[in-house]
């Protein structure tokens, strides 16, 4: 209830949560600690005369959320008008299945330690030399809701689990590169945490006796891991239409043109079956859906939440994202890069010289799709023979690079949220010392 009528009418939004998470950490090979937490928050956007006001609280009483909805609108009334500023309409949303187990309810923090010590054991028996310095099973149940005042009112339960180790393999005065495996689920049936400790093992193991190879232009093969740091999160940032209106993405002028190789074709399906980020509707309420990025190499979409929508007069891709402590931002979902016609195990077969690249140690510049970084857990590759490989850099443009795919895998993996294949690039700098 607001005490006082305001001097125009406000169009109110809400968002709440509640979010109650368990979590077991992994330091040094052993079990560390469990956390609990309980989170429940409502965040309050008003507009009025077209001007935003936006406040927050995570005390849900009566009393505090009025006094929120006060703030709101009183900030509302201090800020500048802005023509874009909307409240989506209502459309009808189709609910999303198998978001929800109702177990989790008699998941203790036993379960969750017996995961956390699966992980571990199955890392360690591999080989002793495996050494685990950190690692995470996490356990969250959502309740999230969306209403505002043209009448959206949307509500959903979401579970999910996800599990993560990192580490390294020491060998006597060898140890070799850091990497990670993860991993998550939204039901308990399905969760795996002896795959991700398995792969971590064996990657780690294999990168011992690692050696530098030379410097030379070659052919480079990114893993799934590899290609969600180099390609997945520059890609994300350059379609995300708000980067895209304050002219910080390359692409800001590509829409319907050619970005990449002909063989590209990039998804975000926030209606994924089990997708790790699949969701009824988006943080305004608006309904999920299946977006095509990329196809054929042709950017076809950027996504939207109602905002930049509405700058753009298009209509909001679903995107809308955030917590309860921020107005509405973009993400993406659940990324999906389609799979190719050769294996893998073809593409590395095919490379007379060249890298793999299981992980990239840097920071690819999202702006302009720069990079220079180490290869970690890679392998120098001759003929198609492998050899771990040491003190070795890839550098170039992410984006010029799109054009130079020549393969892409039949087999996909699941990082993050994201399920991507191995690519293959041509004429890629590697320097090795």
């Amino acid at each position: 209830m607001i005490r006082r009528p305001p001097r125009s009418t406000p169009k109110p939004s809400s968002a709440a949560s509640d979010v109650y998470k368990r979590q077991v950490i992994i330091q040094h090979n052993d079990i560390e600690l469990t956390e609990s937490a309980d989170y429940a928050g409502i965040g309050i956007r008003v507009f009025i005369n077209k001007a935003l006001g936006f406040a927050s609280v995570n005390d849900l009483s009566k009393t505090k959320i009025e006094e929120t909805i006060e703030r709101a609108i009183s900030l509302a009334r201090k800020s500048p008008p802005d023509d874009y500023n909307k409240l989506p309409e209502p459309v009808k949303i189709q609910k999303i299945e198998n978001l929800y187990d109702e177990k989790v309810k008699n998941f203790s923090a036993k379960d969750a330690i017996n995961y956390a010590i699966k992980m571990v054991e199955t890392a360690k028996s591999f080989d002793k030399r495996v050494v685990i310095d950190r690692g995470i099973f996490n356990m969250q149940e959502e309740w999230r809701g969306v209403c505002n005042s043209l009448g959206i009112s949307e509500a959903e339960p979401i579970t999910g689990f996800s599990y993560v180790i990192w580490g390294m393999a020491v060998d006597k005065d060898e140890v070799s590169s850091m990497d990670g495996e993860s991993g998550g689920a939204h039901f308990i049936e399905d969760i795996n945490v002896e795959e991700p400790a398995l792969n971590f093992a064996k990657s780690v193991i294999g990168a011992l006796g690692a050696k530098k190879a030379r410097s030379f232009r070659g052919q480079v093969i990114l893993t799934p891991d590899a290609v969600d740091e180099l390609v997945v999160h520059p890609l994300v940032f350059s379609v995300n239409a708000l980067n895209v209106q304050r002219g910080a993405s390359v692409f800001r002028d590509k829409l319907g043109k050619k970005v990449g190789a002909e063989n590209l074709e990039i998804i975000d399906d926030a209606t994924l079956e089990k997708g790790l980020r699949t969701r009824s509707f988006d943080r305004e309420g608006v309904p999920s859906s299946r977006i095509e990025i990329i196809k054929s190499g042709e950017l076809k979409s950027f996504l939207y939440n109602t905002y930049s929508a509405h700058k753009d007069n298009t209509r909001s891709t679903g995107h809308a994202s955030g917590g309860t402590r921020n107005v509405p931002g973009i993400s993406a979902t659940n990324i999906i890069i389609s799979s190719g016609d050769k294996s893998k195990d073809d593409l590395i077969k095919e490379v007379k010289e060249g890298v793999l690249v299981k992980r990239f140690s840097g920071f690819p510049n999202s702006v302009t799709g720069e990079f220079s970084g180490i290869v970690k857990c890679g392998y120098y590759i001759r003929n198609g023979e492998l050899t771990p490989l040491i003190g070795t850099m890839i550098k170039g443009n992410i984006y010029e690079l799109l054009f130079k795919i020549s393969g892409i895998s039949k087999e996909r993996k699941q990082v993050n949220s994201a399920l991507l294949p191995y690519i293959r690039f041509e004429d890629v700098s590697i320097v090795s010392e």
